[in-house]
């Protein structure tokens, strides 16, 4: 890991140097029970590049398992998925958990791949959470999951 990091160091360097326009973007995944990352890495980015393919060639370049594409994370870093990420209150209430992600502070109301990597963008977050529906209605979404754990999954 040690020699990619170095790696995409001296790329960068060499495409400031030659004037390409590559951006280096933080990228983090917090995962179900806490809110240290379970992996930090600071990845280059081109301009026609979007937020779902960068995710996803950090996935791939880190070998860590997922289950989705560049339009979504279904399941990574064995967090669970289903229903097992489901959690029945009552007739009228549940919690449900999964993969939601940030640009630099806002979570879009879109896929990531509709979503460009610009030259302002500097942070990338994706979190594992869960969205509270009550009586019919969804009434909070992409809630961090270390804040209200799935029962058990945690120790």
């Amino acid at each position: 890991m040690k020699n990619a990091l170095n790696l995409n160091k001296v790329i960068f360097g060499f495409l400031v140097l030659m004037g390409g326009n590559a951006e280096s973007i933080t990228i983090d995944f917090i995962g179900p029970c806490s809110k240290s990352p379970l992996l930090t890495e600071s990845a280059l980015s081109s301009s026609d590049q979007n937020v779902g393919e960068l995710t996803v060639s950090v996935l791939n370049r880190h070998r860590i398992p997922y289950r989705g594409s560049a339009s979504g994370i279904a399941e990574a870093f064995g967090a669970p998925s289903g229903l097992d990420a489901t959690v029945v209150i009552s007739d009228e209430e549940m919690l449900s958990y999964g993969w939601c992600y940030s640009v630099d502070g806002i979570a879009p109301d879109v896929y990531p791949d509709q979503v460009p990597l610009t030259a302002s963008v500097q942070k990338i977050e994706w979190f594992y959470a869960y969205s509270h529906y009550l009586r019919g209605e969804w009434i909070a979404q992409c809630v961090h999951a270390w804040k209200k754990p799935i029962p058990g999954f945690c120790r």
